[in-house]
């Protein structure tokens, strides 16, 4: 499913180049335009939060149960 980050955006005031390339304001929330394929949970989330965060704490399904729960889970 569509995987979303529902933590608040904090970047300076100069945006990054990479944000400007794939971000908009839509309704005073920055959206993805098109897909972006990131190496690692971690810096999938580092570009959502514009700061330093484990991936694998931060993202969450609708459960509620972060992505280091659900592959601990599978194997």
């Amino acid at each position: 499913g569509v995987q979303t980050c529902a933590l608040p955006i904090c970047f300076p005031v100069t945006i990054p180049d990479l944000v400007n390339e794939y971000c908009s304001m839509q309704d005073d929330k920055l959206m993805m335009n098109s897909d972006k394929t990131f190496p690692s949970p971690s810096s999938a989330a580092d570009f959502c939060t514009g700061s330093s965060v484990n991936g694998w704490n931060v993202w969450k399904d609708n459960e509620g149960k972060t992505l280091a729960d659900v592959y601990r889970e599978q194997i």
